[in-house]
């Protein structure tokens, strides 16, 4: 239950996978699975941030971070506030978004996922770049790097890398 909304979203077909998701959140609240409802709203809050939508996504994504507390899973806690954390960066609200994020790296951190921990903390990096504190944002950038590729989250270090090429013009690899 639940896993269609993302099938159709991956598939692009975006307007029937938030139909498919608002359809499994309403399922979730009927059988009162408090963790399946968190995350319905969860990805429902990511498809509409996804498709351009501010408010929204907001108030799907505290509702779920509010559930995800309520019943103590660190887990989809740490993941929402990340999420929650992008759609900050995204209305440019940096001081949010880096409170969210720092929160979410701690929780991954203390939970022992360090490709979690990783990718806040290359969100982390590219708001602090965005700021203008290009070095500071650059050295964590490095570190996420250093830290997904000791994970070998292969994917992620090489998006990782594709950033730091990105603000540094191609100059500065790590390999």
């Amino acid at each position: 239950l639940g896993e269609i909304g993302m099938c159709l979203w991956e598939s692009g077909q975006h307007a029937r996978a938030i139909v498919e998701t608002r359809s499994s959140l309403r399922k979730f609240e009927v059988l009162s699975d408090l963790k399946g409802r968190a995350k319905q709203l969860c990805r429902l809050g990511v498809m509409l941030y996804e498709r351009g939508q501010i408010g929204d996504p907001l108030t799907l994504l505290n509702s779920s971070l509010s559930l995800y507390e309520m019943i103590g899973d660190r887990t989809g806690q740490a993941d929402v506030m990340r999420n929650i954390g992008r759609v900050y960066e995204a209305q440019g609200d940096w001081s949010h978004a880096l409170y969210m994020l720092a929160k979410a790296m701690l929780i991954h951190r203390e939970l022992g996922a360090r490709r979690q921990e990783a990718i806040d903390m290359r969100y982390i990096g590219v708001i602090i770049c965005q700021q203008g504190s290009q070095q500071e944002g650059l050295s964590i950038l490095f570190n996420a790097a250093e830290m997904l590729k000791s994970a070998r989250a292969d994917g992620e270090f090489a998006r990782t890398q594709r950033l730091i090429d990105e603000m540094t013009g191609g100059g500065e690899t790590m390999h």
